[in-house]
């Protein structure tokens, strides 16, 4: 099986099995860690080329990551802790350990650590167009 499609493979594997996104580092002076476990080119006919990553997002007690959104879809399942994820509008959601969420491009969201003790480790799968951010800070 080549690389393309394994890393294709993985992506569809996550976003069935446990679907989801997130949280991702904006800016140095919030206390988020992110550790890659999968960053290959997909090349798809006709739509450009992607990078698929997948990553592990540690996301400290009480920490707010801000307003932002993301350009691909965004698959995240929580490994342990919790995040809320808040729309504009809309009263927040609380994501827990064993639970996933999925976000569309474009979704213009807040997503912080409810917890002022225990931190949030979250596993996040993206394919955002080759040189895209992995999201974009809002003001």
């Amino acid at each position: 099986m080549t690389t393309s499609r394994l890393a294709v493979l993985l992506g569809v594997t996550l976003s069935l099995g446990i679907g989801a996104g997130i949280v991702a580092s904006r800016a140095a002076d919030i206390p988020v860690k992110r550790t890659a476990l999968i960053n290959t080119p997909l090349v798809e006919q006709g739509s450009g080329e992607r990078q698929a990553q997948m990553y592990i997002t540690e996301v400290a007690p009480g920490v707010d990551a801000g307003r932002h959104f993301h350009h691909a879809h965004t698959f995240v399942y929580v490994m342990d802790g919790a995040i809320a994820i808040h729309e504009d509008g809309k009263s927040p959601i609380t994501y827990e350990t064993g639970q996933a969420f999925h976000e569309p491009p474009g979704f213009r969201h807040g997503a912080r650590n409810p917890s002022a003790t225990k931190p949030v480790r979250l596993v996040i799968f993206q394919a955002p167009l080759k040189g895209q951010p992995l999201a974009e800070a809002l003001k």
